[in-house]
């Protein structure tokens, strides 16, 4: 942000010496104010977004330190043409109405579109729950473009008999705002897609955990690994089949198993209860 100046400068044009050499420079100031606009809310009321579920992002019982919580150094990396679930928690302080929204920007224009928001419902009388539009499942466009960008979460109160409905630059608002970054990356080969659609649930889990494979060429090998990264159980899953794996042994806590095959893996987490 600020004032810049672009310089260019030709040098050996067409692999050879220039008989004008006085035109070979240029340059060009410009001012750059490009920048997401602020968004921050009152504290007078607890009216919160208390957690935020996305891919591999995780961030819960967060409450209401703020009117604006800058997670943006919480991330994950999406691909294109590839869909994701969006979960938020949310507190409505009380028997009163709130409606979350959730903005994406997709084409990094620092600008939240209208085709980059996205509804997570009204709800009513919650504290730290799902909203009712949770879970959403977003798709990421073909055309996004590649690379960090942010991601705006919104709760706000709002009047039943009004439609007042969250924006993304609202200010002083009763509602609490979330940014977090999101990183686009290209579009996946059919083997990997193939590989992200595979179903592990239920999750959390008690004592067997289900993975459905579909449209694999291969059998996939899967490890589970606990908090600390030590590998507590491993073997193989069968192609376009129903797996069931017996997790009873373990303790409860938090774990991540890692499906991989020959040229490509992902990891889920889950909880054991």
């Amino acid at each position: 942000n600020g004032a810049n100046t672009f310089n260019v400068e030709l040098i050996n044009p067409n692999g050879q010496a220039d008989d004008q050499p006085s035109n070979n420079t240029s340059s060009q100031a410009f001012d750059f104010t490009g920048a997401l606009c602020s968004s921050v809310a009152n504290t007078q009321f607890e009216t919160s977004t208390t957690g935020v579920e996305f891919n591999t992002i995780s961030n819960l019982n967060t409450g209401k330190p703020s009117g604006y919580s800058d997670y943006t150094s919480i991330s994950t990396n999406v691909n294109r043409e590839s869909s994701y679930d969006l979960s938020v928690y949310a507190n409505s302080d009380g028997n009163f109405q709130i409606i979350t929204y959730a903005w994406i920007d997709w084409n990094q224009n620092c600008s939240f579109d209208e085709e980059e928001q996205y509804d997570l419902g009204t709800s009513a009388n919650i504290n730290n729950v799902l909203t009712a539009g949770s879970p959403l499942s977003i798709t990421v466009p073909s055309d996004a473009a590649l690379g960090s960008t942010v991601m705006r979460i919104t709760t706000k109160y709002t009047n039943p008999n009004a439609n007042q409905f969250p924006t993304s630059c609202e200010n002083n608002h009763d509602a609490e705002v979330e940014d977090y970054t999101v990183i686009v990356e290209p579009s996946l080969s059919i083997e990997e897609y193939n590989l992200s659609s595979i179903k592990v649930y239920p999750n959390p889990v008690t004592d067997e955990l289900n993975i459905q494979t579909q449209n694999l060429s291969e059998a996939l090998n899967y490890e589970v690994v606990n908090a600390l990264g030590q590998g507590v159980k491993e073997g193989k899953l069968s192609i376009n089949a129903l797996n069931r794996i017996s997790l009873s042994e373990l303790s409860n806590g938090i774990y991540f198993i890692k499906l991989s095959s020959t040229t490509s893996s992902l990891v889920h987490k889950i909880i054991k209860e």
